[in-house]
């Protein structure tokens, strides 16, 4: 039983570390594009699940659900990732070992402003309103 426990153990601290290196990768992802803001921040959810499926958790037969929540107006503080996934409580069919447990790894790092949007925020803060074509407007730190 003690042995069981520490082997579900061991597994949600390995989805846990993808998970989160899964969500680094989403936080701070930017493909440099000034098309939309949408599409680089899909390009940073896609990486994400590019690292996500780079730590070999089938492996050790955990199949594990991996969803990225890209940030939205109102609920930035829910962006990040999450990955759930299902074990048995103990090999065993004695108390309980029949049944599943749902394991939860949720990491909200959140997203760091992406290129398109720090030229907007800068053009704006210069009083410009937006930033045309003719502008030289060249951002190299991501204050904004």
């Amino acid at each position: 039983m003690f042995v069981s426990l520490a082997i579900n153990m061991t597994r949600g601290y390995l989805v846990h570390y993808a998970n989160f290196m899964a969500s680094r990768t989403f936080l701070s992802y930017d493909s440099g594009s000034t098309n939309t803001v949408d599409a680089s921040i899909a390009s940073a959810a896609n990486r994400a699940r590019d690292t996500f499926n780079r730590y070999p958790l089938a492996s050790f037969d955990i199949e594990a659900i991996f969803k990225v929540n890209v940030p939205i107006e109102n609920a930035q503080a829910m962006s990040g990732s999450t990955a759930m996934f299902k074990e048995r409580t103990t090999p065993l069919n004695l108390v309980g070992g029949t049944n599943e447990a749902n394991f939860l790894s949720e990491s909200f790092l959140g997203k760091e402003p992406v290129r398109l949007q720090c030229i907007r925020s800068t053009c704006g803060a210069m009083g410009l309103g937006g930033c045309g074509s003719v502008m030289d407007v060249t951002v190299f730190d991501n204050g904004c």
